[in-house]
């Protein structure tokens, strides 16, 4: 799917570090999208006001990822407090997340017969010989089965969210969540059933151009090019075969939580010095947590 794919990144490029911005003259400031060049790591601040950190996560645990990550960890050491898409202990997120993701054990639904036989063994082929390969996948939702198809060859471990919640905890620091996990959850689990399955062939049908596109992409990734998100956005949207689909989902997966995480992430802003982890595809463009930061007041420097 399209939109699953775009939690990487895209689009390589080197530059010369972005200058700082006067956090006390934002009469005279010039946006983020006109100053950026390359990085992940954001500070965000007010007037005399203590320094905040916004980073651009990739939802993976290939150690070049977390390597790609440094920044963040060396600034969470200095923060008061540590912010991230979900903020509750990893047993409440599993809990909530099966109730989702299963089909439930009463009832009549079964995803080989949704999906009928043909497409239900294309399905199981991408999985053989992969440490997912006999999941009950007759038991699992159709959109939980495609977001497992965007992990195949991917290392097992804790992903670079975890990672950096993990050293916060740590570290003693309080940790948050924007999101609930059912609100994270309803995203794509409150989807209609055949919009679903939808996703799902896609997942299917599109798996080795994915592939492709993802290893290009973690390479821009790990080289810090934020901007390349809406590049890579409107690249995609422009090839798509059901915009109409992909324009729903940028909505539910984007737009729409962007400007719920903003609205909670203010409060935790006052008086006090975050680092908030999110994924990076959260960033940038008109929609994004930046400009919505800016336009509550805030100035927004690259780090580079």
């Amino acid at each position: 799917m399209r939109m699953l794919t775009l939690c990487l990144i895209a689009l390589l490029f080197d530059a010369p570090p972005a200058r700082a911005v006067n956090a006390c003259d934002m009469a005279h400031y010039p946006p983020v999208e006109q100053r950026y060049q390359r990085g992940l790591l954001f500070r965000i601040e007010q007037c005399n006001g203590p320094p905040s950190y916004l980073f651009g996560t990739v939802h993976l645990a290939r150690p070049e990822i977390i390597r790609a990550a440094g920044p963040a960890f060396e600034e969470i050491r200095e923060v008061h407090a540590a912010g991230f898409e979900i903020g509750e202990p990893e047993q409440a997120i599993e809990a909530i997340a099966r109730g989702y993701m299963l089909f439930p054990r009463n009832g009549a639904d079964r995803l080989s017969a949704l999906m009928g036989e043909k497409d239900f063994k294309r399905m199981l082929a991408l999985f053989k010989n992969t440490p997912m390969q006999n999941l009950p996948f007759d038991m699992i939702r159709p959109w939980a089965v495609a977001a497992m198809i965007q992990e195949i060859g991917e290392p097992e471990g804790s992903v670079l969210d975890e990672q950096l919640k993990q050293t916060a905890t740590a570290l003693g620091k309080p940790v948050f969540g924007l999101e609930t996990t059912e609100e994270q959850m309803q995203v794509l689990g409150g989807l209609p059933q055949d919009v679903q399955l939808r996703i799902l062939k896609d997942a299917i049908d599109e798996y080795d151009n994915i592939a492709r596109e993802k290893k290009r992409l973690l390479a821009a990734y790990i080289a810090g090019d934020a901007r390349a998100i809406m590049a890579s956005e409107e690249e995609m949207a422009t090839d798509s075969k059901d915009r109409e689909l992909d324009e729903m989902l940028r909505r539910r997966l984007l737009t729409d939580r962007n400007h719920r995480m903003e609205k909670r992430l203010l409060p935790h802003l006052q008086g006090q010095s975050v680092l908030l982890s999110v994924g990076a595809l959260h960033l940038m463009g008109q929609e994004g947590l930046l400009h919505l930061l800016e336009l509550d007041g805030y100035a927004v420097t690259p780090m580079p």
